[in-house]
């Protein structure tokens, strides 16, 4: 079974609370690449406490992890950008805790390997 078979696998019959934890995880990345660019911590409004976690507090989480990723751009590059295509409005339908899991589990895994080269 190749890499992908195996990462679909990994990323099924997940819960909004798996997803949750995965973007916490992609966080924890993302603020070490933003410290070593004098960057604060992102915010993270999911509580940790043991609540229900729904799919807005994973939304607006992951909401904040990208703000973040954007904010880390805009400060280590040399030229303008622009941001509004981080930004684009996309109506999905039919999507599961597991399809999100699987779309964070990517995000991790490359942020991973931007963290290892520095």
């Amino acid at each position: 079974m190749d890499g992908c078979h195996r990462a679909l696998n990994r990323c099924q019959g997940k819960t909004p609370g798996d997803v949750l934890k995965k973007v916490a995880a992609f966080r924890q990345k993302l603020d070490l690449l933003r410290q070593k660019s004098g960057l604060k911590p992102i915010k993270f409004n999911a509580s940790e406490a043991g609540d229900t976690v729904t799919p807005s507090m994973v939304f607006l989480d992951s909401g904040h992890a990208l703000d973040g990723v954007v904010e880390w751009i805009v400060r280590n590059t040399t030229k303008d950008q622009l941001i509004s295509p981080f930004y684009a409005r996309l109506d999905v339908s039919g999507k599961t805790p597991s399809d999100a899991f699987a779309m964070v589990d990517l995000a991790e895994r490359r942020i991973g390997r931007i963290l290892a080269k520095i």
